[in-house]
Formats: structure tokens, sequence, C-alpha cells
């Protein structure tokens, strides 16, 4: 967890009332972990910079919606989060990663009829899915996450990640076989 939650707590406070200067210290403590967050999620440091740097730019533009009932360290890591499967959609509709000498790479060979419907039965069936069977399928299947992992995102228990992500896994099961 960020260190000291009491002092993260009461600068998005004060940071939601209006005091800029507390922006600059809430992110000088929360930044690091929230960049280790989404260095492990994805494939490079630049990467997870970028993250970084859209999750403040949201944290700013939604900083009154904040409920210091829910705690910020809760509130940023779901901010982050966010970001980063907002990213993660972005990347699954828009492919042109680019080689090492900055072309667009040919695709792979294949029967794209058969690859699209395939894929597109899949995310109708994942999008179908109650969010937190859903959300639980999202990130430890596609987001890689250990179940452990998984539950201190969502603030749940490491046995009900498996469990969501089970009944997730059935009804998919039952779906892509109709």
């Amino acid at each position: 967890m960020m260190q000291a939650n009491e002092d993260i707590d009461k600068l998005m406070e004060r940071y939601q009332a209006g005091d800029e200067s507390a922006f600059d210290e809430l992110y000088r403590q929360v930044s690091p972990r929230l960049l280790r967050f989404l260095e492990r999620r994805t494939y490079g440091a630049d990467r997870a910079e970028d993250l970084l740097q859209a999750t403040f730019a949201k944290v700013h533009r939604s900083r009154q919606s904040y409920d210091p009932r829910q705690g910020a360290a809760r509130w940023l890591t779901t901010i982050a989060r966010n970001t980063l499967y907002d990213d993660w959609r972005r990347r699954e509709v828009r492919k042109e990663e680019l080689t090492s000498t900055g072309a667009v790479p040919e695709p792979a060979p294949s029967n794209p009829s058969e690859t699209l419907g395939a894929a597109l039965s899949v995310r109708r069936a994942v999008a179908l899915l109650p969010a937190k069977l859903r959300e639980a399928i999202e990130l430890t299947f596609w987001g890689g996450l250990t179940s452990a992992e998984a539950a201190d995102e969502i603030g749940t228990s490491r046995s009900n990640v498996k469990v969501r992500a089970h009944r997730g896994y059935r009804i998919l099961r039952t779906a892509l076989a109709d």
C-alpha cells in the first residue's frame, strides 16, 4: 500500500479544496508506486510513464469527484487501472506497432475471417459478463496479474478473484459453445 495513507488522504482533500501545492506533494508521494504498478503491466518504462502522466491528468480533471470515505490510495489506483484498461482497449483496436526500423510490419498470414470472427465472438461474450466477473478475467487473463495482485487492485480476497474468474470462464465456455 502507499506510504502514510492518512497523509495521502489529507493531501487529496487539500488538493480537492483548491490547494494547488498539495498536488506536488501528492504526486511526489504517490507517483513511484503508481509507476511500478503500471510498469508491471506494460511492456516498457516509457509507456508506463505516459500512462502515469495520463493518470494524473485524470486525477486533476476529476478531483472534485473524489470521495474521502473511499480513501485516496484506492481512488488513485483505480484511476491508474482504468487508464491502463483504456490503453489496452486502444491498442487492441489500433495495432500499428512499428518495427525497429520504424516500418509498419506486414500482418502474419492467417485466415482473417476465422481469426476475426473468433476474436469478435470472444469480445462480445466477455462484454456480456457481469462487471465483477469481467474484471477478474481482464486482470488475470489479459492483464497477466496473479490472483493476489488482482485482489489487491479490486479490493477483495484472492479466493474471491479466483471464484469470479472461474464463474466467468464457465459462462464464456457455455456462451462460446453455442
